[in-house]
Order: structure tokens, then sequence, then C-alpha cells
């Protein structure tokens, strides 16, 4: 069976989002990856937020999630890109991440359609997935899609982040004929986990990665 990696969404079991609370019980269930929402605040420190931040309202940072995914071995860490022009925040981010030495460990999401040239100019030899806007009248056919998975790879991406009710079995199958990954999101649901698994997607992202674990465990469909 093929390994899939499960992924901690940003606000799992029932926390809250973009909280160390999260990072936490992404911790404890295992997960192989734990995601967090990234933005800047004022003073361009990256913190744990989804939406624009508000003025006087506090954030978790970024340096203290990735201080807790440190003290593992080898739990990774999806940086979802809220934000990616500031260049003092990429920098103050980088400087972070080389910190905790967590070059390794860690992918960016959040790009849409391969449009993040500061983020790879700042970051080099790092890990990208695109999250690509589908044209939805064309995701059935085949030319399309491979010209996606093309330009994603040229662009440097390791692979496709999309919305899992977007994902077929042909896309999938797509990118992996051109040695691309497809990870999906947020799935929460034990039958669309299962149909997702049959068809050998390479990671899936949830609020409830205990339900992950309960379903693709059943079926070896794990690292």
């Amino acid at each position: 069976m093929k390994p899939i990696l499960i992924v901690a969404h940003a606000g799992s079991m029932n926390t809250p989002d973009d909280s160390l609370d999260s990072v936490k019980i992404g911790i404890e269930l295992k997960a192989d990856i734990v995601e967090i929402d990234i933005r800047f605040n004022a003073d361009n420190i990256p913190v744990l937020c989804h939406d624009r931040l508000k003025k006087d309202q506090y954030y978790e940072t970024v340096y203290d999630a990735i201080a807790l995914l440190a003290q593992t071995n080898d739990i990774h860490l999806n940086c979802d890109m809220k934000e990616m022009t500031s260049p003092k925040g990429l920098g103050n981010l980088k400087e972070i991440v080389e910190h905790f030495n967590f070059k390794d460990r860690m992918y960016f999401s959040g790009i849409k359609n391969a449009k993040a040239k500061l983020l790879q100019k700042t970051f080099p030899g790092y890990k990208f997935v695109t999250d690509w806007t589908l044209s939805m009248p064309r995701i059935g056919s085949k030319e399309y899609i491979e010209s996606i998975v093309r330009l994603a790879k040229a662009s440097g991406f390791m692979g496709l982040n999309l919305n899992y009710r977007f994902v077929t079995k042909m896309m999938i199958d797509i990118c992996h004929e051109y040695d691309i990954k497809m990870y999906t999101w947020t799935v929460g649901e034990a039958a669309d986990i299962r149909r997702l698994a049959e068809w050998g997607v390479d990671a899936i992202t949830s609020r409830n990665p205990a339900l992950v674990w309960d379903v693709v465990i059943d079926k070896n469909y794990l690292m």
C-alpha cells in the first residue's frame, strides 16, 4: 500500500485555529506534519493567523510554534503563507527556521498559480507546494491537468496542494507520472479519506487527524 502523510490542520481536534494548543495536539497525535498559517505583525514578526491581523489582538508566534516542533524528532511543518510580500517579515521567518535548523523539516504552501517569486528567492533550496486555482470547467481534461503539473514542476514546486473536493484519481496519477506530489485539504469524512487513500494521494490535511489515523492505519497507508 502507498504511504500517506497525515497533516494536522491549523485548528485540529476543536482547538482554536492558529494556536499553540493546535500545534501541541498535532504532536500528541503523532501527525507527520503540523500546519500553521503565517502573517507578519507591525514589527514584521511572523505570527500564527489565517485572516488579516486585528489591532491590539495577541497572536502566537511562529518562533514558539517551531520551538515546540523542534522538541520532536521527526514531525514536519507546513507553513501556509497568508502573505508573502514583506521582505523584512520573510527575512525574520528565515532566521527563525535556521535558528532551529528546520529547513529539511518544512515546506511552504498557500502559493497560487506559481506566483511566489519573493518567497522562493528568500528561501532558495526549500520545498514548496502550490495551491493552484483550477478552472472548474476544465478539471476533467487530461491535457489541462498535465499542463498545470508541468508548469508546477518547472516552477520548482514539489507538488500540488488542492481542495480534496476537486481532486480526481486522474489528477493524482498525472502528478505521479511527472514525479509531483498530490497533497489535499481539508478532509473531514472517513469515506473521503478512504477514497483518497485508495487513489494514492500523498498527504491528507484534516481537522481530525485522529480520524485519518483510524482510517488509514487499517490498510497500512502509513509511512
